[in-house]
Protein backbone atom coordinates (compact mmCIF):
# COMPACT_ATOMS: atom_id res chain seq x y z
CA UNK A 1 0.00 0.00 0.00
CA UNK A 2 1.00 3.54 -0.96
CA UNK A 3 2.65 5.76 1.73
CA UNK A 4 2.61 9.24 2.06
CA UNK A 5 4.62 11.39 4.58
CA UNK A 6 3.88 14.73 5.42
CA UNK A 7 6.63 16.75 6.97
CA UNK A 8 6.74 20.08 8.35
CA UNK A 9 2.94 21.11 9.00
CA UNK A 10 0.86 22.70 11.40
CA UNK A 11 -1.53 20.32 12.64
CA UNK A 12 -5.28 21.18 12.78
CA UNK A 13 -6.69 18.99 16.18
CA UNK A 14 -10.01 18.58 15.28
CA UNK A 15 -10.59 17.09 19.04
CA UNK A 16 -9.56 20.49 21.02
CA UNK A 17 -9.43 23.04 18.04
CA UNK A 18 -5.70 24.12 18.13
CA UNK A 19 -3.22 24.32 15.87
CA UNK A 20 -0.56 22.11 16.77
CA UNK A 21 2.82 23.15 13.94
CA UNK A 22 6.05 21.14 13.47
CA UNK A 23 4.36 18.21 13.32
CA UNK A 24 4.97 14.82 10.46
CA UNK A 25 2.08 12.62 9.30
CA UNK A 26 2.46 9.30 7.89
CA UNK A 27 -0.82 8.11 5.68
CA UNK A 28 -1.00 4.96 4.62
CA UNK A 29 -3.57 4.50 1.22
CA UNK A 30 -6.26 6.18 3.00
CA UNK A 31 -5.35 6.04 6.54
CA UNK A 32 -3.47 8.29 8.82
CA UNK A 33 -1.16 5.67 10.69
CA UNK A 34 0.85 7.65 12.58
CA UNK A 35 1.65 11.20 14.08
CA UNK A 36 4.46 13.02 15.62
CA UNK A 37 6.06 16.23 16.87
CA UNK A 38 9.31 14.55 16.54
CA UNK A 39 10.70 13.67 12.25
CA UNK A 40 9.13 10.05 11.15
CA UNK A 41 11.34 7.86 8.93
CA UNK A 42 8.91 5.96 6.27
CA UNK A 43 11.08 3.94 4.00
CA UNK A 44 9.74 3.95 0.46
CA UNK A 45 7.45 6.19 1.63
CA UNK A 46 6.37 9.70 -0.81
CA UNK A 47 7.64 12.90 1.09
CA UNK A 48 6.13 16.02 1.11
CA UNK A 49 7.04 18.98 2.61
CA UNK A 50 4.37 20.90 3.99
CA UNK A 51 6.36 24.48 4.41
CA UNK A 52 4.43 24.82 7.99
CA UNK A 53 1.25 24.76 5.90
CA UNK A 54 -1.97 23.66 7.94
CA UNK A 55 -2.83 19.80 7.12
CA UNK A 56 -6.74 18.98 7.98
CA UNK A 57 -7.33 15.69 7.80
CA UNK A 58 -11.14 14.01 7.95
CA UNK A 59 -11.53 17.45 6.15
CA UNK A 60 -13.18 17.86 2.69
CA UNK A 61 -14.28 20.98 1.01
CA UNK A 62 -18.31 20.11 0.04
CA UNK A 63 -18.75 23.73 -0.83
CA UNK A 64 -20.85 23.92 -3.80
CA UNK A 65 -23.17 26.57 -5.86
CA UNK A 66 -26.34 24.23 -7.32
CA UNK A 67 -27.41 27.03 -9.38
CA UNK A 68 -24.16 28.17 -11.39
CA UNK A 69 -24.08 26.21 -14.48
CA UNK A 70 -21.69 28.70 -15.99
CA UNK A 71 -18.45 30.49 -15.24
CA UNK A 72 -20.16 33.66 -17.41
CA UNK A 73 -21.56 34.71 -14.01
CA UNK A 74 -23.08 38.09 -15.86
CA UNK A 75 -25.31 35.86 -18.03
CA UNK A 76 -26.70 33.93 -14.48
CA UNK A 77 -29.42 36.39 -14.13
CA UNK A 78 -30.85 35.40 -17.43
CA UNK A 79 -30.97 31.89 -15.95
CA UNK A 80 -33.77 30.75 -14.08
CA UNK A 81 -33.46 28.99 -10.64
CA UNK A 82 -35.32 26.63 -9.98
CA UNK A 83 -36.55 26.20 -6.51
Amino acid sequence: MTQTLFRNCTLLDTVTGKLRPGHHVLAEGDRIVEVSDRPLTAEGAQGVDVGGRTLMPGLIDAHVHATITTMDLASLERHPICR
